[in-house]
């Protein structure tokens, strides 16, 4: 079974790189293949935990929640 955690840690990262390719500049090729990566990655995990998890709730962190936060962008 697929673990909460791994999934928070794809969440947060997926939140970094979307932010990344917001900024002046933009992001690298390299940056953009990784996010595709990580958004497959997430969506081998099931849906019921995938939704868990982007529902931030007030116990957590403030970290996951914009990474839950940045899971709703389309693929």
């Amino acid at each position: 079974m697929k673990s909460v955690n791994e999934l928070l840690k794809l969440f947060m990262r997926q939140a970094e790189l979307e932010s990344a390719m917001r900024q002046p500049g933009g992001a690298r090729v390299i940056e953009e293949q990784e996010l595709h990566a990580v958004r497959q990655r997430v969506a081998g995990f099931p849906e019921e935990m995938r939704r868990r998890l982007s529902q931030p709730s007030a116990a957590a962190p403030e970290d996951a929640q914009a990474a839950a936060a940045g899971n709703g962008r389309g693929s």
